[in-house]
């Protein structure tokens, strides 16, 4: 025979309502913790009452949180699994605080629990990097369609004029002067790619690689934004280009004969155009001292303490 609540108004598990509900609502003894029992009698409004030992208290009268209904054990794998308890428990510090057949004051709101600092310093850092992590995927360009199809809901392309083809998107900003002449562009293929011209000087790795890897590819809409508001307001002076600059680029150049010349027998400079490619990229390096030396018809620059 189910075991009736005996808190002021509850029907729990009286004939009545147990005739309607055809199910039994899970009750609970009263502690023997003296200090804990004291309390469930004065959170109970029932003047001057003794509980017997048959006396118990329903689970509607308790917040969800201080009942345990089931056992949590690890797998010999690490993976948490859990069984549902026959007979739900309380916890050791549990007490009735709800009673919804009386007045609202006699039924406390409930107390939050006390995370441990371990713990809640453990659920801070969970919460940033599941932000960070958030943040960082929405921020990928994952290829050509995405950005064609996206660019303008995740940039700003104000004083931009934008132009989409099969194989390229291009900003660019015109000046109107006579003749009307691209002022800045920035133009990014199928393969993400990108290419920025102020005036018509390209800009190479140096100038990019503070928001760029060396291969020029565009891989984040915060990449593209910056690039977008860098160079929408590029001071003049900077189109001129540096001495550095165009080493660099007659480096590229160089680069793209000799990758043409292995492909050819009948070019008579092989060694030649060896020698100038390698100087070139002494030139443009920044972490030697270098001189000068004249061999066989040719000025040859090495770094220091080296010789022909």
């Amino acid at each position: 025979m189910p075991r009736k609540c005996c808190v002021p108004g509850c029907k729990s598990n009286y004939d009545s309502t147990s005739r309607e509900n055809l199910q039994c609502v899970t009750t609970f003894s009263f502690p023997k913790n003296e200090e804990i029992r004291s309390k469930w009698l004065r959170a109970i409004p029932r003047k001057d009452w003794i509980p017997t030992p048959s006396s118990v208290v329903c689970c509607k009268h308790f917040n969800d949180m201080d009942i345990i209904r089931f056992h949590k054990f690890l797998q010999p794998d690490g993976s948490c699994t859990q069984v549902a308890l026959r007979y739900p428990k309380l916890k050791d510090v549990a007490v009735p605080c709800i009673f919804p057949n009386l007045p609202a004051y006699l039924s406390p709101p409930a107390k939050s629990t006390r995370v441990d600092p371990e713990t809640r310093r453990h659920n801070i850092l969970k919460v940033h990097s599941e932000r960070v992590s958030k943040f960082l995927k929405a921020d990928d360009i994952s290829d050509f369609n995405d950005l064609i199809t996206n660019y303008s809901k995740q940039v700003n392309v104000f004083n931009w004029e934008v132009k989409v083809t099969a194989t390229h998107i291009h900003f660019f900003i015109i000046k109107f002067e006579q003749p009307l002449a691209i002022e800045r562009s920035i133009s990014i293929d199928k393969e993400l790619c990108i290419k920025i011209y102020l005036g018509k000087n390209e800009l190479l790795y140096n100038d990019l690689k503070w928001i760029l890897s060396s291969d020029l590819r565009l891989r984040k809409w915060s990449q593209m934004a910056n690039v977008l508001s860098r160079y929408k307001f590029h001071p003049e002076s900077s189109i001129k280009p540096s001495v550095t600059n165009l080493v660099e680029k007659c480096l590229q150049y160089i680069e793209k004969a000799y990758e043409i010349y292995e492909e050819e027998d009948d070019f008579a400079y092989r060694k030649q155009l060896t020698i100038i490619r390698d100087q070139l990229k002494i030139i443009v390096s920044k972490t030697q001292v270098f001189h000068c030396y004249y061999h066989n018809g040719l000025y040859v620059i090495l770094p220091v303490g080296k010789l022909l």
